[in-house]
């Protein structure tokens, strides 16, 4: 079940980015421009306000269409209304907000209220009811009225030293020992009522939008079903456990749980300066692999070894058959196994997160530098993963033959096939 619910995640995230990069694409040039703005109207520790590019414009903006966002707005800025009602008329008279970047953010609200639904229903389904929603206001411009929506009140860390303690405080929660280790789930800050009393100076970082919907799907599709796994675990469970191997549950299916709603290979951890070694570590890894790899065929060639463990899963002549299937037909066998496995389809693709990029790179372009080292750790070591890929084609199709002789119809194949692919290709 944990499996099915990774693969529903994956499927509807890609589709969700799509759904994103196509409202943002048109706005990619607008987006970027530089407007180097200082809004007297809007007085920030005696100074002007800067807005430096449209996109931190427009992410003020999108926290103006609910009465809720609006508010804290006001009050974590300490602004009037009458000032900031002053500062969007001239914008619009000046035509530095024009009715595009008006349609943009209510796309935007449109697209945040598109998610709700399946985050509600989630929540719905591990709590038992679903949580207070924040209602649209009308918003007033004088190319018309707009709808209004919901954006999340992210505070901003940089500009506010309690929003940077807020930030610190929801990540204890979620990591520490009030955070939900019994019952490992994803971030669910988006689904809980407002505070009122709680005001600090919001972000107009548009991109923030890249990793909401990522939580949104994990919260979504995920969460539920590692919760009630590890609602499986009830007391008696962990007690016969434990006589057998102490801290089984606690050392090992826990955080198993955790990295897997969170989609993460290792835990984060909790102290904040060990934490930015754990990242620093992560990037050293990431590029000396990269560096061995790269054209590096033996190291490739290393890969084909892995067919000897799937043959002790599938057969030797299964896997002989499916190797030739393969060999025979390449593309139609890769379209074949991506149509019937999420999983397979993920796994085939050279950067996974391929949507969810495009979308990153229109709200922060990557400089040239950026782009070489991603382009390098995408496609350096083509050879290692195009023949681990292969390996994994034969083994699949193999595993799948095998099920569909034994009588199991092809959802049923296709689930024995993944199975058989983690257990030997890893």
């Amino acid at each position: 079940p944990i499996q099915r619910s990774v693969d529903r995640y994956f499927t509807n995230r890609q589709q969700s980015f799509a759904r994103l990069v196509d409202i943002l694409t048109p706005m990619k040039e607008r987006l970027s421009e530089i407007i180097d703005i200082k809004a007297a109207e809007l007085p920030r520790e005696g100074q002007p306000f800067h807005f430096k590019t449209r996109a931190e414009l427009l992410g003020l903006v999108q926290h103006l269409g609910n009465e809720s966002n609006r508010d804290k707005l006001l009050r974590g800025y300490n602004w009037s209304e009458e000032g900031l009602n002053s500062f969007l008329l001239k914008m619009q008279q000046k035509e530095i907000l024009t009715k595009q970047d008006f349609d943009f953010v209510q796309d935007l609200w449109g697209f945040y209220e598109s998610i709700k639904p399946v985050a509600w229903a989630a929540h719905k389904a591990m709590h038992g009811y679903r949580p207070l929603e924040i209602a649209a206001a009308p918003f007033k411009t004088i190319y018309g009225v707009y709808k209004g929506g919901y954006v999340p009140a992210i505070t901003d860390k940089i500009q506010s030293a309690a929003g940077a303690e807020m930030a610190a405080k929801m990540m204890f929660d979620e990591f520490g020992e009030r955070g939900s280790f019994m019952f490992p789930t994803a971030s669910n800050g988006f689904t809980k009522e407002r505070s009122k009393g709680f005001a600090a100076p919001l972000a107009f970082d548009l991109s923030l939008v890249v990793n909401h919907l990522d939580t949104v799907m994990k919260y979504a599709y995920i969460a539920p079903t590692v919760r009630a796994v590890a609602r499986s675990f009830n007391r008696e469970v962990r007690t016969v456990m434990e006589a057998a191997q102490p801290g089984v549950y606690k050392d090992m299916i826990a955080p198993w749980l955790q990295r897997t709603v969170r989609q993460q290979r290792n835990a984060p951890s909790t102290n904040v300066v060990v934490r930015s070694f754990d990242y620093l570590a992560q990037k050293l890894g990431s590029r000396l692999t990269a560096q061995y790899l790269m054209l590096n065929a033996s190291s490739a060639l290393q890969n084909v070894t892995n067919l000897f463990p799937a043959g002790t899963k599938v057969g030797a002549r299964p896997l002989a058959s499916a190797l030739g299937q393969v060999l025979s037909d390449r593309a139609g066998t890769t379209q074949f196994i991506n149509e019937r496995s999420v999983m397979m389809s993920r796994r085939s693709m050279l950067n996974a997160n391929n949507m969810r990029t495009a979308a990153e790179d229109i709200l922060n372009p990557p400089s040239a530098f950026e782009a070489g080292e991603r382009w390098t750790l995408n496609y350096g070591w083509f050879g290692f993963n195009g023949i681990q890929f292969f390996t994994e084609k034969v083994t699949w199709m193999a595993q799948y033959n095998n099920s569909i002789a034994a009588g199991r119809n092809e959802k049923q194949a296709a689930e024995d096939a993944d199975s058989a692919v983690r257990l030997t290709q890893g």
